[in-house]
């Protein structure tokens, strides 16, 4: 009965909690996600909110998509639009974390047509983005790609949020979560929304 007193000391009880909080956030998808938002409502993990320096001569991007409805999309016939292409997986715990500041901005920007929301579903699987989005609620429609991404527009990383201004040109790329529904973000867009 004594070393079992001596085991249940408080540091050994709070290092005993510390490791099984640790074992759930590595093991739980869900968890780590509600630990990011934590960091991203705090204001740690932040979009960008100034574009790059890129020169007029910058080629225009075109990156081929599958719609909602089946149909194929080339990004260069939206020239003229703010494009905010955000690669992301179900799986992902990054990506699950950021996807109701997304949906928020979706929703934001949702009735200006010079503007398009488009997350891209890294997987590929339809079926299985569409019901995340049905189940969490939100209202973002889910694209894929149809063909190959221009070479080093996207890293290995998820997610990944790429901003291409109205002439087609990358602006801005984000690796990690981030707070798009912040003001500062909303600024930004707005900006580049007047160019």
């Amino acid at each position: 009965m004594e070393k079992l007193k001596a085991l249940l000391t408080r540091k050994n009880i709070i290092n005993v909690v510390f490791i099984l909080l640790m074992l759930v956030l590595i093991i739980n998808p869900a968890a780590k996600a509600l630990l990011i938002r934590g960091f991203i409502a705090v204001g740690i993990m932040r979009p960008p909110t100034q574009s790059e320096k890129v020169a007029t001569s910058t080629p225009s991007v075109n990156i081929t998509l599958r719609q909602p409805n089946g149909e194929v999309l080339q990004s260069e016939k939206l020239k003229g639009k703010v494009l905010i292409m955000n690669f992301w997986a179900t799986w992902c715990p990054p990506c699950i974390a950021e996807m109701p500041s997304i949906n928020k901005m979706y929703l934001q920007y949702k009735n200006n047509s010079n503007l398009v929301v488009i997350p891209i579903d890294a997987d590929n699987d339809v079926s299985k983005s569409t019901a995340f989005m049905q189940n969490k609620g939100y209202s973002l429609p889910v694209y894929t790609l149809a063909g190959p991404l221009p070479t080093g527009l996207v890293s290995n990383a998820i997610p990944t949020t790429i901003i291409i201004d109205k002439k087609g040109r990358v602006v801005a790329r984000h690796e990690g979560a981030a707070d798009y529904s912040s003001e500062a973000f909303y600024e930004y867009l707005d900006g580049l929304l007047k160019e």
